[in-house]
């Protein structure tokens, strides 16, 4: 994660829990079951209020 965006280079699954350069709140959830499956779900949520 940096100033332009997120970059997600591995596919398992996992759960990323952060705090936005502006205070908000950020989480983003990977599910898959890659390579035996091709999907790859991503929930993001950002709350936009502190952790």
């Amino acid at each position: 994660m940096d100033d332009t965006g997120i970059y997600i280079d591995l596919y398992g699954g996992n759960l990323l829990k952060t705090t936005l350069q502006d205070g908000s709140a950020f989480s983003l959830e990977q599910q898959t079951d890659y390579p035996w499956d091709g999907t790859i779900n991503h929930d993001q949520r950002s709350t936009g209020a502190a952790l």
